[in-house]
């Protein structure tokens, strides 16, 4: 921890302020958090309450749960800042920092004093990467004073974890949430998010390769023992094998995620042809969107020739139409088969 504790709120921060006006912050008595944030998100008049504010603003960030590094105790979580939903207008934080610059860089370069000198409670990972994803959006956004890749360093996503297992599992959470989930429209920066993707796409790659025959064997994915759970939205515990992993990967390509159309692209490079990867049922919400025709039809004469026909013929009739459509477009001379099995799985149609 910084020496930088030892300091008075005052001085300890990018921008030193004077006794005075750290003797009037005193007098204000803040009682929690919520009189704080209020406080510093008022309009700004004077240099006088520019500097309280900022007191303000530097003690909401030195808040911890359990200790305060700041002056008051305000008996709250830095992070509350990040979700308080009471600013002028708008509903969002970040929107917040949008429209008032100088908020925002006050918010910006009181962040970044923090951590780099050691100074910002860090009570879990989570918490930590908010704010880290929050600067880090800011800094594309507005081309702020920001070191990016410093602070992609410090992501819990890029530190040492307890074994492969786990290190797979929070990049694949990663890939599926993005960054600043409370922040409506946010966009992970593309190199971040190809960084990770291309970590947990060589990890799935070698457990394909090592449980290649044991899925071989079973000839799905998804097998009775672990059968594809529609109603499952996420796994607490990282995966306990490598096998597990696979099953939990496809899961989330299945569930029509942010990962989806690349993880069918991996999946068809390194899959057997003689093993299903998708749930029937899904194939007719996913294969529809997928932007690549050409991996879409890979996909859909993969799992056609893989399907009982009873099953198919539980498809919706659309789908099946416009599935027909797509393999005939694509259609090889070793594809007629796959054609007649979708023809025959068409309801007949009868006049009236």
């Amino acid at each position: 921890m910084s020496n930088l504790n030892n300091l008075p709120l005052n001085e300890s921060g990018p921008r030193k302020i004077s006794e005075q006006v750290f003797r009037n912050y005193q007098q204000l008595a803040l009682r929690n958090i919520y009189d704080a944030i209020k406080l510093w998100t008022k309009p700004i008049h004077d240099t006088t309450g520019y500097e309280i504010q900022l007191l303000a603003l530097r003690d909401i960030l030195r808040q911890n749960y359990h200790k305060t590094l700041g002056y008051f105790d305000l008996d709250a979580h830095y992070t509350l800042l990040l979700h308080f939903e009471e600013f002028k207008d708008s509903d969002s934080f970040y929107y917040f920092l949008q429209k008032n610059k100088t908020h925002r860089q006050q918010f910006i370069k009181e962040s970044m004093y923090n951590i780099k000198h050691g100074l910002l409670p860090k009570p879990s990972d989570k918490d930590f990467a908010e704010l880290l994803e929050i600067l880090i959006i800011l800094g594309c956004e507005f081309d702020e004073d920001i070191d990016l890749k410093y602070l992609w360093s410090l992501h819990p996503v890029n530190q040492p974890t307890a074994s492969a297992l786990n290190r797979a599992w929070e990049e694949l959470e990663f890939c599926l949430r993005g960054m600043c989930l409370h922040i409506p429209g946010a966009v992970t920066p593309e190199q971040f998010q190809q960084e990770i993707w291309l970590r947990l796409k060589q990890t799935i790659t070698a457990y394909l390769s090592k449980y290649d025959r044991i899925l071989r064997c079973r000839n799905d994915i998804f097998s009775k023992d672990q059968p594809y759970d529609q109603n499952i939205v996420c796994y607490i515990k990282p995966p306990q094998d490598g096998e597990e992993l696979i099953i939990r990967f496809c899961q989330m390509v299945a569930d029509n995620s942010k990962i989806t159309e690349a993880g069918i692209e991996l999946l068809e490079n390194q899959l057997q042809d003689t093993i299903r990867y998708l749930p029937t049922e899904c194939l007719v919400k996913i294969l529809p969107n997928i932007k690549d025709r050409a991996l879409a039809y890979a996909c859909l004469k993969r799992h056609i020739e893989l399907t009982p026909k009873n099953d198919l013929k539980k498809l919706n009739p659309n789908f099946l139409y416009w599935a027909l459509g797509l393999s005939v477009h694509g259609s090889t001379p070793n594809n007629e088969q796959n054609t007649k099995k979708i023809l025959q799985s068409l309801p007949v149609l009868r006049s009236v």
